[in-house]
């Protein structure tokens, strides 16, 4: 589900800092260098960074020595932490060469992926890429782990990525940390400072990924590939095309709103014979979290308009939501539209939802538009289906629900509406927006039997999972494409996978697979640039900022007998025409 990805791949992390200290300001002297490194022999400070480079300052009585290092070869640092804990090190190269182990207590797996590939850590050209997904609970299972391994398992398979330093193949595993708000910003110093990886594939929330993005990707040269939606401040800011979005951002996504809105009205009318003169109501519930906040705020302004002579902030003809022929502001004027904004609890809000839900059950919507997280939603859909009664005599009924990309997997949800699943007119009710998938559906198809074939649903995994999970084997591909599109024996870094990624998005077509399908990969990127299209489909990706540019589409549920399951894409939002184009299996989506 390109998108469907998006509806659940998307973080949930509240704040953290990301303000890590990286050395990228070791020294102004070579005093500092003694003192920063005493169990070294004699360094000298070079632009900021304490090296054994020979330069001698005058005055000095001598030539400055190598530093002895405490490692030359990972494999030095894998034999002898195997045999002292029976965990995996790597010899980390800096100023001082240091055997780092992988594992950090509570924070970051021992063990790498893909999963039968620790020998390759033995290799100096190992190239170890740094990954985030959630650690805490079996986290093997986890369906976003699986994905990244199975993108790395095909590379491991076809024998690593071609053309590496002297002709070499580089092997490719990732270092899993923990996404987890309490783990996340550990996890990154870890990876950084003392694995020092060139790349991250990193799941954080729309807060923290600008934080990480500005204090540590930029200016340690961090190539970062996140597999969710771009951060708003984050679309127009110089990141040095180091940090790479696979999905667009919430205004895109929230475009998407108008033309639902248009069918949801015709539908209400329908419904409910709401004559053509009479207006309906409709209420806007969101919260202070960034990615909802700008839905909302697209939802009833329009898309920010970024033209230096634009005459207002925002272009509500641009996409703005209408009803009753008027948008969300006249229609708040005529006391027909109703706007519930809380202070998000990812933020450390408690929202009220008693007198929320009270006033949208006083205020009779016909449609109400939900931009919020999963956990918010739960505490709003329920108690106010409850406390509406259609028979009161009140004009009050169940509303039409316009639901967003973060709440279409919502447990209680889709426990709600199975439970409700005798009466088809409250799932039929239910509609949402999220970020369209692929236009042609093969890739994905072939990246979804892949994982089951691989995975099967053992260890209690639902197989239903994985359709959420295409972004994190993408993310894999961007990053390791990137480096062997650099050219041969490329200088492992996070500036050389950027700028080979930019060679990712013109040419012949070709997505990963099998060992037959990467050596034409391969071959084919030896040639000239290529378009690389992965399980999410082709992307459209300013290489220039690495911002994606994205689509919404619509999703609705059904009863399979045995639970709620959701359609992705059945409409996609047309950016030239600003309707919803294609087919559809849900039930009211009414041209």
């Amino acid at each position: 589900m390109a998108a469907t990805s998006s509806a659940l791949v998307v973080a949930s992390l509240a704040a953290c800092n990301f303000l890590i200290d990286t050395d990228s300001a070791q020294c102004s002297t070579d005093g500092d260098c003694s003192a920063r490194f005493p169990d070294s022999a004699r360094l000298v400070c070079r632009a900021g960074t304490c090296t054994a480079d020979g330069v001698v300052d005058a005055g000095d009585a001598g030539p400055a020595v190598d530093a002895a290092p405490e490692c030359v070869s990972n494999k030095e640092c894998m034999d002898r932490e195997l045999a002292k804990s029976g965990k995996p090190a790597i010899c980390a190269k800096g100023p001082t060469p240091k055997c780092q182990p992988l594992e950090l207590s509570g924070v970051c797996l021992s063990r790498v992926l893909p999963l039968d590939a620790e020998a390759d850590l033995n290799d100096d050209n190992v190239v170890i890429l740094g990954g985030f997904a959630p650690v805490k609970n079996n986290p093997l299972a986890d369906p976003t782990i699986r994905s990244y391994g199975l993108a790395l398992k095909e590379i491991h398979d076809y024998g690593g990525l071609p053309n590496g330093p002297n002709g070499k193949r580089r092997p490719v595993v990732m270092a899993l940390c923990g996404s987890e708000v309490e783990l996340a910003e550990r996890g990154v110093d870890h990876l950084v400072k003392d694995l020092k990886v060139p790349a991250l594939l990193a799941r954080f929330s729309p807060i923290d990924m600008p934080k990480y993005v500005t204090n540590v990707a930029v200016p340690n040269g961090v190539f970062t590939v996140n597999p969710n939606d771009t951060p708003p401040s984050l679309k127009y800011q110089d990141v040095k095309r180091l940090a790479w979005h696979l999905l667009g951002t919430p205004e895109d996504l929230a475009l998407t709103y108008a033309p639902l809105v248009k069918r949801m009205e015709k539908e209400a009318r329908t419904r409910w014979s709401i004559a053509a003169g009479d207006p309906i109501k409709v209420a806007l519930v969101t919260s202070t979290f960034p990615r909802e906040k700008s839905i909302a705020d697209t939802i009833k302004e329009g898309p920010i308009d970024p033209s230096p002579d634009a005459a207002t902030p925002r272009n509500r003809e641009a996409g703005a939501v209408s009803f009753n022929g008027k948008y969300t502001a006249e229609n708040q004027a005529d006391l027909n539209f109703a706007f519930e904004q809380f202070d998000s609890t990812e933020l450390g809000g408690k929202p009220d939802y008693g007198g929320i839900v009270s006033r949208l059950a006083a205020f009779h919507p016909d449609i109400v538009i939900a931009a919020t997280t999963a956990a918010e939603l739960d505490s709003i859909v329920k108690p106010l289906e409850d406390l509406i009664d259609p028979d009161s005599g009140t004009g009050a009924r169940h509303p039409l629900w316009a639901l967003s990309v973060a709440n279409a997997h919502s447990p209680n949800l889709l426990q709600y509406l199975f439970d409700k699943k005798v009466s088809r007119s409250t799932y039929t009710r239910f509609v949402g927006v999220q970020y369209a998938g692929s236009v042609d559906p093969a890739p994905r198809t072939a990246w979804l039997n892949r994982m089951l074939a691989l995975y099967g649903a053992d260890a209690g995994v639902d197989s239903t999972a994985y359709e959420a999970t295409e972004n994190p084997y993408d993310a894999v591909y961007w990053a390791t494409f990137g480096l062997y599109a650099a050219g041969p024996g490329a200088t492992l870094t996070g500036g050389a996978m950027a700028e080979g990624a930019r060679k990712l998005f013109r040419g012949p077509r070709g997505f990963p697979g099998g060992q037959e399908v990467l050596r034409q990969r391969f071959a084919a990127m030896q040639l000239g640039d290529v378009t690389f299209i992965g399980a999410l489909g082709e992307r459209d990706i300013d290489p220039g900022t690495g911002t994606q540019f994205g689509y919404g589409a619509m999703y609705c549920y059904r009863q399979d007998g045995i639970a709620t399951k959701v359609d992705y894409d059945q409409l996609r939002y047309n950016r030239q025409t600003r309707t919803l184009d294609g087919s559809t299996l849900c039930p009211f989506a009414v041209p």
